[in-house]
């Protein structure tokens, strides 16, 4: 029969299942230890007594899985050889008697068993070594930021604790680089080791017997979803050895003496395996080639496309990532919202196979759980009581942060910006359709003239049809009649004949100003009216909007993108010894009897400062960022226009406005490099599309900024210039305004319906909010995150501006105290930033 690494399969995924129950185990022990007393006051103290205890427990974990998995992959590899020998038997009964007995005679397999095993087994080294050091990593993490949280106003110890854990549930351990330069977390580094190995020895099996049986060429089969690698060689004949290069070869027929055939073979086995058919994931197959009997496959219909394959293989990736989210849940919430990513995706999944038409692998969404032999709880802890702090210096930093983009993360980008729409048609083509285009005014105008005209001249009809009755009634002479006719429509062959002149002349009067020649045109015939459109929105049982479907989906890819990327930066955190160092002096000063409030938050902006720069990064490293934009000093009529509270502008405008630029891909600010904007100085800084000077944008600075701040940027003020910069954003770049309605209102929909907006005023009565702004306040840090401006458009509320994306970028790069969405918002604003 035919042989392919799928043959192998369920060998390769029993030995990775070994070490994901070992990846469990781990998680369920970090969780159990970390879980224990937090609400304690004693809680950091405590844990970081306990760190030989989880040393001692993961240890004990690591050795069991090196004693049980390197005899589990030597006879995974095994049983995949004997595979392989035995499929090569079976495809060769049609041979003649002496060609099949040599087939069945058995070939030595321990050499090329251990050689292979042994490969694999060196690579595990490497595992082991990551399985203890980096839960010990997240421990001290965990313990790191949970103390932190408290005092910086940003989470609660529990949230803060769940943060970690969970980011740690969704990457595992991590860091494992194949030859091509690929990075992998523990199960799917070790699956793809496996069965790299495993499809090996099931295809040199079959290989070598097929040569022990004088068989030389070999047939590939057809499969659906098939990859650029292997397309080149469906359905092509190989040889099994020789050199590379297509050619025709002379082959003695398989069943008749004497009788030659040509045969066209498209290269060599090996030359095709170098060139990526058979690789881990591939699902196609070889078979013995006999000449004279071997028919090429048929072909196989399609079940869906390799994209849509790989899209299944990314659901399922992340339905097990959630059900390791909900392993890792310290409250019922945690863990009820985890299982509904659950469900959510699964539900995806089965979206996608009922539209492809693949089979679903519900084996490839279970997570394995940890076998009775290893518990995944620690033994009762005693409380110990720590030494005294020990008080440092400050370290300066020397080094600049590092962070690159992983690349699982690049191609899941890639595969988000293929699927999200282009440009601003596109985002709007889903939410409404087109009933009357755009018209100018000189056509509405001409319009409504033939319309006038169509019934004048039905009304003549119908004059010349009463008169010629009344002729034939009346017996009128014929020489009469014309007359008679002539004297009944004259009124109405006037109007006719002026409504004709007229629509010509507005015709050729149209035509002139269109091409551009000068003329005294009327401004209302020079108008363009909007196109007319019917809106598409979901509704909830009250009729209040709901986003489409097809922005539900965007924003999961978004959102998708962003937790990636945010992964990828905590990797790059805790790589970073200079912030550790930070951070540990934050903690030091912040737990002192007495700190120092200035030293405090000099500290905690240079944690903030190497946290953002870390995040650039890390966003450089898939787009430019930072570039220019036209300004203008705004004149003195513009800023009486703006109110008494208007002023001129600052005078560090130059290097605020360049810092705040830089944290926006330079592909947005190319988009908006031919309108300047017009600065003018604020109490309260905002934007205004085209209400500058001649239809400029109008950008107020705010110039009561408090002195105070924590934060990365250089002062609030240009966190502030970032924010409104943002709202720029909304006009110039395609689907912002899309995804953060989106995001609002599915934060603000419980069960399909949507809450009620509330009053900015009533929420916070002590601030300056007025009258009238409103907010969707769901569980928002600060209810700001959820305000609503689709008072001014109703109809089409994507249409108009948030402000999710602009605090989102306070939350992602200012990093001060003030918190106003949490892990979910930056992921948003980081997705945002990567893709659009």
């Amino acid at each position: 029969m035919p042989v392919s690494p799928a043959l192998a399969e369920d060998l390769a995924r029993s030995v990775s299942q070994m070490y994901e129950a070992a990846e469990t185990t781990l998680l369920a022990r970090l969780r159990a230890a970390l879980a224990d007393g937090i609400d304690s006051p004693a809680w950091v103290n405590q844990k970081l007594a306990a760190v030989s205890d989880l040393r001692a427990g993961i240890t004990e974990v690591i050795t069991a899985l090196e004693t049980d998995g390197s005899g589990e992959v030597r006879q995974a590899i095994a049983t995949a050889y004997e595979r392989g020998q035995q499929a090569a038997v079976a495809e060769l009964g049609a041979l003649r008697a002496g060609r099949a007995a040599a087939a069945a005679e058995a070939l030595p397999a321990a050499a090329a068993v251990d050689r292979l095993a042994a490969g694999v087994i060196a690579d595990t080294g490497a595992v082991h070594v990551r399985m203890l050091r980096q839960p010990l990593d997240v421990y001290r993490e965990v313990i790191s930021e949970a103390s932190a949280a408290p005092l910086l106003g940003i989470q609660t110890r529990r949230e803060a604790a769940q943060s970690a854990l969970d980011r740690f549930a969704s990457r595992g351990v991590t860091g494992f680089v194949d030859t091509a330069g690929r990075g992998w977390n523990l199960a799917s580094y070790i699956e793809m080791a496996t069965r790299s190995a495993v499809g090996r020895a099931a295809i040199e099996a079959h290989t070598d017997r097929l040569g022990a049986a004088g068989v030389e060429l070999v047939i590939v089969s057809q499969s659906p979803e098939e990859c650029e690698r292997c397309r080149p060689w469906e359905r092509k004949i190989l040889i099994r050895t020789g050199p590379p290069g297509a050619r025709d070869v002379q082959v003695e027929h398989a069943i008749q003496d004497g009788e030659m055939v040509t045969v066209h073979v498209a290269g060599s086995l090996p030359e095709a395996r170098a060139a990526g058919l058979l690789h881990p994931n591939c699902r196609h197959n070889i078979s013995a080639y006999l000449p004279g009997l071997t028919r090429p496959p048929a072909s196989v219909p399609p079940r869906g496309t390799y994209e849509q394959s790989q899209q299944q293989r990314y659901l399922e990736r992340q339905v097990r990532k959630w059900k390791r989210h909900a392993e890792v849940a310290l409250d019922e919430p945690a863990r009820k919202a985890a299982n509904a990513r659950v469900r959510a995706y699964q539900s995806k999944i089965r979206e996608l196979v009922d539209e492809s038409g693949m089979p679903r692998k519900p084996h490839r969404e279970q997570v394995a759980k940890p076998s009775p032999e290893q518990p995944s709880q620690l033994p009762e802890q005693q409380p110990v009581t720590p030494p005294e702090p020990q008080v440092v210096e400050q370290p300066v930093p020397r080094t600049e942060p590092q962070a690159s983009v992983s690349q699982a993360t690049r191609e899941q980008i890639e595969q988000a910006r293929r699927a999200l729409p282009q440009d601003r048609a596109d985002w709007e083509s889903v939410r409404r359709t087109q009933v009357q285009p755009e018209r100018l005014g000189y056509d509405i105008r001409i319009d409504e003239l033939k319309r006038d005209l169509e019934k004048d001249l039905a009304e003549r009809a119908r004059i010349v049809a009463e008169k010629e009755a009344e002729f034939k009634r009346r017996r009128t002479p014929k020489h009469r009649r014309r007359e008679l006719l002539d004297e009944a429509t004259y009124r109405i062959d006037s109007d006719i004949t002026v409504g004709r002149n007229t629509v010509r002349g507005l015709e050729e009067e149209r035509d002139d100003f269109l091409s551009g020649k000068s003329g005294n045109y009327s401004s209302w015939l020079t108008r363009t009216e909007p196109a007319q459109h019917e809106y598409t929105y979901q509704k909830d049982p009250f009729g209040q909007l709901l986003p489409p479907e097809e922005y539900e989906r965007h924003l999961d890819r978004v959102l998708d993108v962003g937790e990636s990327l945010r992964d990828d930066l905590q990797e790059a955190y805790l790589r970073d010894s200079v912030l550790e160092d930070l951070r540990d002096e934050v903690r030091r000063l912040a737990r002192s009897d007495s700190p120092d409030a200035e030293q405090l938050r000099t500290a905690q902006i240079a944690v903030a400062a190497r946290e953002a720069e870390t995040i650039r990064q890390l966003l450089a490293d898939v787009r430019k960022l930072g570039g220019k934009v036209k300004t203008q000093v705004a004149d003195p009529d513009v800023i009486a226009s703006q109110g008494p509270t208007a002023t001129t502008i600052r005078e560090d405008w130059p290097e605020l406005l360049d810092e705040a630029l830089a944290h926006f891909p330079r592909e947005w600010l190319d988009r908006m490099r031919d309108v300047p904007m017009a600065l003018v100085g604020s109490d309260r800084a905002y934007y205004g599309g085209g209400m500058g000077p001649n239809g400029t944008d109008l950008f107020a600075l705010d110039m009561a900024a408090p002195t105070w701040y924590n934060g990365s940027f250089s002062s609030y003020a240009a966190e502030v210039a970032a924010h409104e910069l943002g709202h720029r954003m909304e006009q110039y770049v395609p689907g912002l305004r899309e995804l953060e309605y989106t995001l609002v209102r599915r934060r603000s929909s419980n069960n399909g319906v949507l809450e009620p907006p509330r009053e900015l005023a009533g929420l916070y009565p002590g601030l300056a909010y007025r009258q009238g702004e409103l907010t969707y306040e769901d569980q928002w840090s600060d209810a700001y995150t959820g305000k609503t401006y689709e008072r001014s458009a109703p109809h089409d509320p994507a249409s108009v501006s948030s402000e999710a994306f602009q605090v989102g970028l306070q939350d992602l790069f200012g990093r001060s105290g003030r918190n106003f969405g949490g892990l979910q918002l930056q992921q948003f604003v980081l997705g945002c930033l990567a893709l659009l």
